[in-house]
């Protein structure tokens, strides 16, 4: 029989807190039938618990039940505004989001919330504001980090900029009296290296169309791989990479101190950290150093602001050589065939013939996160539909199924007199393959900016579609412009806007050529570097053994 102590909604909570959410679920389950207010209290647990395991629709269904039954606090109404964003309830989102802010105007979590929500329509702007204020009460790590990520999509923000702050994100939460003295158990140049990959996306996300090529052409006489995923809700995709590994050692359910120990007992010669400043990365692990080479790659854009993170692999269009290395923190190290290489998913359907062959309507199309769309993305691609005459714009994202988002976007195209009759805009369809189809019925993607697409950009091209894009002087404005060069489609890359909307409106009028673009694009992919596992994971492999002679020579006496 249990002690009295492990059949409290205090331990329960402690079971939350420690990650052990199958423990917490089943002791929320028999406190939910003890009559009284504390079962109330046990269906605002029982339902955070229900949505970190996945379950968010029965998690949203608990957390109304405790409103009911009378836990009306920031807190309860905070948790409801995320839960709820999360499955595209983005109306009833804003709306709790604002009755959290209402119960207390200085709430962090209140803030946080409707940052959340606001991020989700697209307002980033106004989303980083409310994590400010909410930094003003709650200084945490992963309020400053969404600060971070979100900075990315903002237009104005130089390069010095972003440095400056990613930097102070370091010098605020960095701790080096809690790192391990990195230690190199072998000093052997050219032995065989233990290459542990962190990260909490190895599951039906964009990161692992780039981690699982790398994971499954990895040469095993060169390197051992560890996957250390940090996956709340695993699926077939995480199943897809731990079978790529060659040894599997999960920390969700580990703060950052024991993540680091596990590690650190793990002999790791070389840590690729892939989030960054993005979602439930593990980003401050590697501040406590458990391995004596750090890398960053693959899921953030900029500087990680740690100087424990000592490499970030990039390649020499993206990260020119030369100015740019002054803004990181971390080594660049420039892959010859560039940084990404791209796994396209089974379910992709086959390319459609070219959509505007049997409508005679161009369609214009962006899959592209709402972020993205900043004012001047939308008064560009507002004016290139007006000029292509028969043409339409076509937006998918997985917010816009939401009444709410739909009106916020149309208010946009409407400063600059968008006929909305040529908009539409489409929500989440179901399943990737189905949402792959929709590019059935796009003519020509355009590329969002600053922040470039990455894997729309890939399965654009992938459906055939060409996509065309303005180069900036980011990493993340130069993400498809340096993908479309490595494909041979220079002519489709533009410099300034005005450039960007005549390599449209071009475009647009010449069906040959779309025709043409459309029927070869998957061959021009299948023949690149991009899509070449086997020569990208050499180029890896040989940074990591530079890197890993480097640090040999360090060790020496």
């Amino acid at each position: 029989m249990e002690e009295p102590a492990q059949d409290s909604l205090e331990y329960a909570a402690h079971l939350y807190q420690s990650r052990r959410l199958e423990e917490a679920a089943e002791l929320c389950e028999r406190l939910l039938l003890i009559p009284g207010r504390g079962a109330a209290h046990a269906a605002h647990l029982a339902g955070l618990v229900a949505y970190e395991r996945g379950h968010q629709l029965h998690g949203i269904e608990l957390l109304q039940q405790a409103v009911a039954a009378g836990i009306r606090t920031p807190q309860m109404y905070a948790n409801l505004a995320i839960c709820m964003s999360s499955v595209g309830r983005v109306s009833e989102a804003y709306q709790n989001a604002q009755m959290a802010l209402s119960l207390d105007p200085m709430a962090p979590t209140a803030h946080a919330a409707l940052a959340e929500v606001l991020m989700t329509i697209g307002a980033v702007g106004e989303s980083i504001a409310h994590l400010r204020q909410a930094m003003q009460t709650e200084v945490e790590v992963p309020l400053a980090s969404n600060i971070l990520y979100q900075l990315n999509f903002l237009p104005g923000y130089s390069a010095a900029d972003l440095a400056k702050e990613h930097r102070a994100f370091g010098e605020r939460f960095s701790n080096p009296s809690r790192r391990f003295r990195p230690r190199v158990l072998d000093p052997n140049p050219d032995r065989k290296l233990r290459v542990g990959y962190l990260s909490a996306d190895m599951r039906s996300h964009s990161v692992a169309h780039f981690l699982a090529p790398l994971l499954e052409s990895h040469d095993r006489s060169v390197v051992d791989v560890i996957g250390f995923p940090s996956v709340q809700r695993p699926d077939a995709v995480t199943e897809k990479l731990r079978q790529a590994c060659d040894e599997w050692i999960p920390v969700q359910s580990m703060h950052d101190d024991e993540a680091a120990v596990t590690i650190y007992k793990a002999n790791i010669d070389i840590l690729v950290e892939l989030g960054g400043h993005t979602g439930d990365s593990r980003l401050m692990v590697l501040d406590r150093r458990p391995a004596p080479i750090q890398i960053s790659w693959c899921g953030y854009p900029q500087t990680t602001g740690l100087d424990s993170v000592d490499y970030r692999l990039t390649d020499a269009l993206v990260d020119p050589e030369g100015e740019v290395d002054r803004h990181y923190l971390e080594k660049l190290v420039r892959l010859p065939s560039g940084f990404l290489c791209y796994d396209p998913p089974p379910d992709a359907p086959e390319v459609a013939p070219l959509p505007s062959a049997q409508t005679d309507v161009i369609t214009f199309g962006s899959f592209n996160t709402l972020a993205k769309m900043t004012p001047k993305v939308v008064e560009l691609w507002a004016r290139i539909v007006r000029k292509a005459g028969n043409a339409r714009l076509v937006l998918k994202a997985s917010p816009l199924s939401d009444p709410m988002v739909r009106e916020y976007v149309e208010k946009q195209f409407l400063k600059h007199d968008f006929d909305l009759s040529k908009l539409v805009l489409e929500g989440r369809t179901n399943g990737q393959g189905a949402h792959l189809g929709r590019y059935g019925e796009i003519d020509i993607a355009l590329d969002p900016f600053p922040y470039n697409g990455t894997t729309t950009t890939f399965e654009a091209l992938w459906m055939g579609v060409p996509v065309i894009s303005l180069q900036g002087n980011l990493h993340v404005s130069r993400v498809t412009s340096g993908l479309l060069q490595r494909i041979g489609l220079e002519s489709l890359v533009a410099t300034t806007p005005k450039q960007y909307q005549q390599v449209a409106l071009e475009l647009a009028k010449n069906r040959k050529r779309l025709a043409e673009l459309r029927s070869g694009m998957r061959a021009r992919l299948l023949s690149s570097p991009l899509m070449n596992k086997a020569g990208f994971a050499r180029e890896v492999e040989a940074a990591y053994r530079t890197m890993w002679q480097t640090c040999c020579r360090n060790a020496l006496p």
